[in-house]
């Protein structure tokens, strides 16, 4: 199974997009996967977003900060509620580049441990 973890904070604006870009992505691979949506105590309305979402696809889990506790802390929830043999974490401000998931994955089934995708370096 493949996890994608996304942490969100107050990403109201971006998070329907990110999830939609996410899921064509993940769904190209033909494997099992999940999405594993981390609301960091957001203050606007990402919580109801991630709600829509789920409830819309069975293949989303969300898991909530009843407070904000920092990115690495909600990078550590997403990977601890992840069922996944392959763990992606993507950032949910639409600064990672979903259609690199396909490569990653398959490097990571072709031997590699660690897979790194940059946002500067090809």
């Amino acid at each position: 199974m493949i996890s994608v973890v996304v942490p969100c904070y107050n990403e109201e604006e971006n998070v329907e997009d990110v999830y939609r870009n996410i899921t064509d992505h993940v769904k190209k691979i033909k494997k099992n996967y999940e999405i594993v949506l981390v609301d960091d105590g957001s203050t606007d309305t990402t919580d109801e977003k991630l709600s829509k979402i789920k409830k819309s696809d069975g293949h989303v889990a969300v898991v909530r900060h009843q407070k904000t506790m920092g990115f690495g802390k909600a990078v550590e929830t997403g990977i601890r509620n992840s069922s996944g043999d392959v763990i992606i974490t993507m950032d949910a401000d639409s600064t990672h580049d979903a259609s690199l998931i396909p490569k990653m994955v398959d490097l990571v089934e072709s031997g590699y441990d660690v897979v790194i995708g940059s946002r500067y370096v090809k």
